[in-house]
């Protein structure tokens, strides 16, 4: 193998989160007529930064996003940045084999304080991190190593070159410093499992959501094709319950949040009319997926969000006023009426009940996704994915391929800054928290060298914007 292939070669972990995304990519026809919709303003670009080696050095989305989606606030005003790496050389260090969870601790100031490659000789990817009320961090993606800092995974069903490794879910957590391991563990069962949501209870107890196929290990039943499944694992990392939400078609859980009674609202993707036999209202040929979950993991009921083309779930926050759901949309009937577009973004605040109580779609003739959405210190919300669209809601229009979209929703919900940013490749937003009222961190991925990137170390670089309104 060249070693222009070398970092490509091992792709195949990092492509498996983005291809639920790019799939629904094909078909777009970009000649639509775009609605009548002013364009605006976009959010200042106040400087950003290229994080990584001469290889892939990247930060994803899993099955279209999630809410802590790599990058998270600490207490001490840094940045937490988690992904995923092939490269073992520039700002990575410590590499195990093909790929590893690459984790990185930034400062106030977005100057790296420490960086952490975990992993074994097999493929290894980080997707979330939080900072525990310990002063720890838990770190969660998959492997399908065996060896190294990896332990307890689940082997594989059959394989006619004698026993190999599943994939698993892999929970780990670390010390303040980010070089010593406190605990990991494993969670799936002998086919393939992944995991990209990640939350802290109250009382420092982790929830973790994501994609099966196995239907033994930790997981007891498999309705279908595939399967959306939630865990609890206390703070020692003992894993309390596993349970599979599903049926005859593919699903997956992208997004949690804590209800106000601690139970869970877990929203992802269906293609299955049916929930452990509950009837969700399925629309067509993919919904968003909401589940509601009691304090034990049982599914008390589930709701399906679209109309008759593919939707799919990417993020919910809890906030003040309810919850924000963000999502893909090709529909233009059903709940994506709004939908001028053939892909855009929707956006709604769902109470805890579900209902949906507004909503609006976002986006121009090209490709919207979106994966991440919180809510601002002035009362809106502000989103971050990536386009390709030079019209509609898309200001400043795109260089080449998808560049990373960011944009702000004021408290009515007018569309208030809206803007791409990137070069002539591709360039994605996967995650964003705001800093300080009306500034935002916003982290992704370029394969781009110039435009707004700078920097590029290789192939694909982990890319951090400041962003200011």
């Amino acid at each position: 193998m060249s070693s222009t292939s070398k970092g490509y070669g091992n792709m195949n972990i990092f492509l498996a989160g983005l291809l639920p995304s790019l799939l629904m990519l094909q078909g777009c026809d970009s000649s639509s007529s775009p609605s009548s919709i002013s364009r605006g303003p976009g959010a200042t670009l106040v400087s950003s930064q290229c994080l990584g080696g001469k290889w892939n050095d990247m930060t994803l989305p899993v099955r279209g996003g999630h809410a802590t989606a790599g990058l998270t606030r600490t207490s001490d005003g840094g940045l937490l940045l988690v992904g995923g790496t092939t490269s073992n050389d520039g700002q990575v260090s410590g590499n195990h084999g093909k790929s590893d969870v690459w984790v990185v601790k930034l400062d106030a100031s977005n100057n790296i304080q420490w960086q952490r490659a975990l992993g074994g000789t097999g493929n290894d990817v980080g997707f979330s991190g939080v900072q525990t009320k310990d002063g720890n961090y838990v770190i969660l993606g998959v492997t399908d190593s065996a060896d190294g800092d990896v332990k307890g995974i689940h082997p594989v069903l059959a394989s006619t070159k004698g026993i190999r490794t599943a994939q698993d879910a892999w929970v780990v957590k670390l010390d303040p410093s980010g070089q010593n391991i406190l605990w990991q563990r494993c969670i799936g069962g002998r086919a393939i499992d992944t995991a990209g949501a990640l939350l802290e209870g109250s009382d420092g107890s982790l929830v973790i959501a994501g994609e099966t196929s196995s239907h033994d290990g930790d997981f007891k039943s498999n309705h279908g094709m595939g399967d959306a499944w939630v865990a609890k694992v206390s703070a020692d990392g003992t894993l309390a319950w596993a349970q599979t939400y599903g049926g005859s078609g593919r699903d997956f859980a992208s997004s949690l949040a804590f209800t106000a009674d601690g139970g869970l609202l877990v929203l992802g993707y269906t293609e299955s009319a049916t929930q452990n036999g509950s009837a969700c209202g399925y629309q067509g040929e993919g919904d968003a997926l909401l589940l509601r979950l009691d304090t034990t993991g049982k599914m008390l009921w589930s709701k399906c969000y679209g109309g008759s083309r593919k939707d799919q779930g990417s993020s919910i926050v809890r906030t003040s006023t309810g919850f924000l759901v963000a999502a893909q949309t090709s529909s233009t009937d059903g709940h994506s009426t709004g939908n001028a577009y053939n892909l855009s973004s929707w956006l709604a605040r769902i109470d805890e009940a579900g209902n949906v109580q507004v909503s609006k779609s976002f986006g121009g003739t090209g490709v919207q996704l979106v994966h991440n959405v919180i809510e601002t210190s002035a009362g809106g919300l502000a989103f971050v994915g990536a386009s390709d669209s030079k019209d509609g809601d898309i200001w400043g229009g795109a260089r080449g391929g998808l560049d990373v979209w960011f944009g702000v929703l004021s408290a009515d919900w007018n569309l208030k800054l809206s803007k791409t940013y990137g070069g002539k490749r591709a360039d994605l937003g996967i995650a964003l928290v705001e800093t300080q009222p009306g500034k935002y961190s916003v982290a992704g991925f370029t394969s781009s060298t110039d435009g707004d990137v700078s920097g590029n170390h290789g192939l694909n670089d982990i890319w951090l914007m400041q962003l200011s309104e």
